[in-house]
């Protein structure tokens, strides 16, 4: 999808269609891509797209890069905490599963218990998908 957004050779609705999706469903690969290309690109009609990824890049990265800091700093009961595992991304809920099913046994608010396993509920759907019990139900 990246390629298609970079790639001065497609048409503005195909490189604009391939930022839209990545926004849209939440590919932070994708749009970190287009971030880290950002410089070496002609955008040219897509470029206010492709500077909403590099401000969406940024901002994923200050959320992603706080969650061990609030919890060194401020325990697992402030809601900070809460606010970071409801913006994270879906790669970042993946690479913490660990913490996050820590932080849901160890809090005591509720808002950041709710977070918790709401991002770890994100993590089994993704881990296994609704369609695969669905054929072993039919």
């Amino acid at each position: 999808m990246c390629e298609l957004a970079i790639d001065v050779s497609q048409s503005h609705e195909v490189r604009w269609a391939a930022i839209a999706l990545a926004a849209e469903f939440g590919m932070d690969t994708v749009i970190r891509c287009i971030a880290r290309n950002f410089d070496r690109v002609e955008w040219g009609d897509v470029y206010e797209a492709a500077q909403w990824a590099v401000e969406e890049s940024l901002r994923i990265e200050g959320i992603e890069s706080d969650l061990s800091e609030i919890i060194e700093r401020q325990g697992y009961d402030t809601d900070r905490l809460a606010d970071v595992l409801r913006d994270a991304s879906l790669y970042f809920l993946i690479e913490n599963e660990a913490t996050i099913a820590q932080i849901s046994t160890e809090t005591t608010n509720p808002c950041v218990r709710f977070e918790a396993n709401r991002a770890l509920n994100r993590v089994m759907e993704w881990r296994y998908p609704p369609e695969q019990y669905m054929e072993k139900l039919l």
